[in-house]
């Protein structure tokens, strides 16, 4: 509250005794507000250059103390406040800050504590991890489409989430698919960002032939002739209003 009533620039100079706190408070105590008092820090300063590395260091603190008590399903389901407010700080950070964390190994440890976030049964839980999954894959969409300046950083970057996206994507879409046939919660099939047709769909404009083979893995088990109908939408190059209807009807 202090640091978005006096603004980003009168608080700049109190910056690193609050990110100091930050970690070492939810160090001590995991609680999930000193998450989202990250996520502030983030929103506010993320978009000056200046702050990144700074930021940077901030959430990958941050991140070791959850993956310090974060193991398993049975990890995650006993915080659910902490897998909400830990990936929207994530999300946040590629969208106002991306450059540092989408070269950096976090961020396939990240899709790996996400391919078990999916499987939690509670909403804004599980709201917070897809939301986090297409922040970062829409990431990936706006490079590909960039025409910025720094060439080589922009390869760089697409070259590591290329790498993250085939080495972790699999486990994230067999999730995806299980919700949509019910053995997983499914709280947001279409609506927002942070959908599992979202994901999908970016997925699909990204790497459509890696999609098209997890996708018919995931699909193995699904009844006909959902299955071939949802294949084929894969692979008609559909709009993303059609693309949601194909997985409604799904």
């Amino acid at each position: 509250h202090a640091l978005r009533t006096c603004g980003p620039v009168a608080y700049a100079p109190l910056l690193d005794a609050l990110i100091e706190q930050l970690v070492r408070s939810y160090d001590i105590t995991r609680l999930s507000p000193f998450l989202y008092a990250a996520s502030i820090c983030v929103t506010e300063y993320g978009r000056e250059p200046q702050f990144a590395p700074k930021l940077f260091e901030m959430i990958k603190a941050l991140a070791t103390t959850s993956f310090s008590f974060l193991r398993s399903l049975e990890d995650l389901t006993r915080y659910p406040d902490v897998v909400e407010e830990f990936f929207y700080l994530m999300g946040r950070m590629i969208s106002h800050c991306p450059g540092p964390l989408v070269t950096s190994p976090l961020l396939g440890s990240l899709f790996q504590c996400a391919a078990v976030g999916i499987q939690l049964e509670h909403r804004d839980a599980n709201k917070g991890t897809l939301y986090f999954l297409e922040s970062t894959i829409s990431y990936g969409l706006s490079l590909r489409e960039s025409n910025g300046t720094d060439y080589q950083q922009e390869q760089q970057q697409q070259q590591a989430l290329h790498h993250v996206l085939s080495t972790e994507g699999q486990g994230i879409v067999q999730n995806l698919v299980r919700a949509l046939m019910g053995d997983l919660p499914a709280y947001n099939v279409d609506v927002g960002n942070g959908s599992i047709a979202g994901i999908l769909w970016k997925l699909n404009t990204i790497s459509p032939g890696m999609l098209s083979q997890w996708m018919t893995l995931a699909l193995a088990a699904a009844p006909e002739p959902s299955r071939s109908d949802l294949l084929s939408a894969l692979g008609s190059n559909l709009g993303r209003e059609d693309f949601n209807m194909a997985i409604r009807a799904f």
